[in-house]
């Protein structure tokens, strides 16, 4: 994949995101907007202290709750519920629904007890950790080496948070 600047005869720029996670279908809406926004600032020069600052803010949102209208997972599945093996978090959702002879497209978030339906969530709060490791983390890891510099601790913003415990 790739991500680049289309610059437009009208001296207008617009990001252009090709085969990377801004384009799976794995990955949660909050992944996309993230990427697409570092990859942006990246492009409009902004230094790796500025991309820290970002990350560490959205660290910080993450961590309060604000974002997570923006943390569903959606999968399809093409075979029914009971037809899988292996029980991929997907296929968790899907089986805490009652499917079992249906497939379809699925929604979940990810709790500390693990996978869960958008539909039927239990007291379990969102495993906010998950989503800095798994979708946040490799995205500005990918930026930072570019750059010569560990996304790690950029989700800091200068100080451990809870996420990093």
């Amino acid at each position: 994949g790739y991500a680049g600047m289309r610059l437009h005869d009208d001296g207008t720029a617009e990001l252009e995101v090709k085969g990377m996670e801004a384009v799976r279908s794995d990955i949660t809406p909050l992944a996309r907007r993230f990427q697409r926004e570092l990859l942006g600032r990246v492009f409009a020069g902004e230094d790796v202290g500025s991309l820290r600052t970002y990350c560490g803010r959205v660290a910080e949102q993450l961590a309060a709750g604000v974002l997570d209208d923006e943390l569903v997972y959606t999968k399809a599945l093409r075979r029914h519920a009971e037809d899988y093996e292996m029980e991929t978090p997907a296929v968790r959702a899907a089986r805490l629904l009652g499917w079992t002879d249906r497939r379809g497209r699925v929604s979940y978030v990810m709790t500390t007890h693990g996978a869960e339906p958008v539909e039927k969530r239990s007291a379990a709060v969102i495993d906010h950790v998950h989503y800095v490791d798994k979708q946040l983390l490799p995205i500005a890891q990918a930026v930072a080496e570019e750059l010569g510099a560990d996304a790690r601790a950029w989700f800091g913003g200068g100080r451990q948070l809870e996420l990093f415990g």
